[in-house]
């Protein structure tokens, strides 16, 4: 007999409070930096990332490091940007490199039986890329015009200027560049980066997928290290924040996109974990304060968030939205009541129950795939985080009371802390 499913009651749920993620194994590598593994057989897919210290904020000068990760696959000594690019495609393979803040990753994703074919590739590009001039100059300007159709973005420039008003102008950490000193970058310019900042003696390397012993071997053998000693960091990395309120005026904008936000505590701070309970509250999912307010009740926006970001020497809070600028000043105006709301009044039982079921249950959906977990563990080396720091979250989650809530948001969203900047017309 089939039972009979009641549409009128509500699943179980069952809390989570602990998350056990696979133990990596550890191995040195040639070159002084270390190799990660992590094990799952259940698909013949593997996952290779090479992440070195050569993000913004180890660069000399403004786009160098993202244009060094963006060139690398213009050519090497033995090969053209063509042959690189015909001969991983040739296998059903995706290669890419990327530069962040801190670092930058050489990403390579294979059937796990065309790794050992790849892995020569892997290692020529990251001792042997040579920089052609042409191709080189032809990255140089596409990349500055990028830049230039995305500033023609209301969001983009707001997070352009948040960005260096938080930071400050100078700092690594800024993404206001000034695109006529890009536009003379050259060729000699990213093979000095490249020769100090991509070696093993400062890389962390991620492997993660169906991975066998000799896999490993093959890995560690075509990784050799280079010899180059490591560039200077970057000098100007005080924080010299901007004006509290700013604003790049466009007369004609039918919408204005906002920014609010502030220096945040970073991952290490005893604060953090029920920061990221307030931080949901606030403007964290989709059933949050901020998106209630301003999108279902105001009908200012189709969405509005506020988000956390945790670089390596610096964390920073933002609360972001593109508006109807004739609503530009009751945006803020809503934002600082949500703000008050929560440094006056307690977070009703049934509100933080709510959250704490979605935040545990996407914690548990970002988990669910080894490629997921190999995020969540890079997390923790790149920031240097205890094994238990996910535990500590999920038990933060579980347990923050109310009147923690109140008292951090006493402390940390208050008015005169936060930086503000639009781009559109703030009437």
């Amino acid at each position: 007999m089939i039972a009979t499913l009641d549409r009128t009651t509500a699943p179980a749920f069952q809390s989570v409070r602990a998350v056990s993620l696979p133990k990596p194994d550890v191995l040195p590598l040639p070159g002084g930096g270390r190799l990660h593994v992590l094990r799952n057989a259940a698909l013949p897919v593997v996952q290779v990332q090479v992440v070195v210290r050569a993000g913004q904020w180890q660069q000399p000068g403004a786009g160098i490091a993202a244009l060094t990760a963006r060139a690398l696959t213009e050519g090497t000594r033995t090969r053209t940007a063509a042959q690189i690019a015909e001969y991983v495609a040739s296998y059903g393979a995706f290669l890419e490199s990327s530069a962040g803040a801190d670092r930058a990753t050489v990403s390579l994703y294979c059937l796990r039986r065309h790794l050992p074919t790849l892995l020569p590739l892997l290692g020529e590009l990251l001792t042997e890329a040579a920089y052609p001039e042409a191709e080189t100059a032809a990255a140089v300007q596409r990349y500055v015009q990028q830049v230039r159709v995305e500033r023609d973005k209301n969001a983009y420039r707001a997070s352009e200027r948040f960005s260096r008003n938080l930071f400050g102008a100078a700092h690594p950490y800024s993404s206001e560049i000034e695109l006529d000193d890009v536009a003379k970058l050259t060729a000699p310019d990213l093979r000095a980066f490249y020769a100090t900042r991509y070696h093993l003696a400062n890389a962390e390397v991620f492997v993660a997928g169906d991975v066998r012993d000799d896999d490993v071997a093959a890995i560690l053998a075509n990784l050799p290290p280079a010899t180059a000693l490591l560039a200077p960091l970057a000098t100007a990395t005080a924080v010299v924040p901007g004006p509290a309120r700013d604003e790049i005026r466009i007369a004609t904008s039918m919408q204005s996109a906002v920014r609010v936000g502030r220096l945040w505590a970073e991952p290490q701070h005893p604060d953090t974990h029920r920061l990221f309970v307030l931080n949901q509250i606030l403007g964290g999912y989709f059933g949050s304060r901020l998106m209630k307010n301003i999108r279902e009740d105001k009908g200012f926006t189709y969405g509005i968030y506020s988000s956390v970001t945790h670089r390596e020497h610096a964390s920073s809070l933002v609360i972001g939205a593109d508006v109807n600028a004739d609503s530009t000043e009751a945006t803020f105006t809503e934002i600082y009541r949500e703000m008050a709301r929560l440094r006056d009044e307690l977070v009703p039982t049934q509100e933080l129950d709510t959250v704490r079921q979605y935040a545990t249950g996407k914690f548990v959906g970002d988990t669910s795939t080894i490629f997921d977990q190999l995020s969540k563990y890079q997390f923790l080396v790149l920031r240097g985080l205890p094994a238990d720091h996910y535990d500590q979250l999920l038990a933060a989650i579980a347990t923050t009371t109310p009147a923690e809530l109140r008292e951090l948001a006493n402390q940390y969203l208050t008015p005169e802390t936060m930086q503000e900047v639009v781009v559109g017309r703030r009437d």
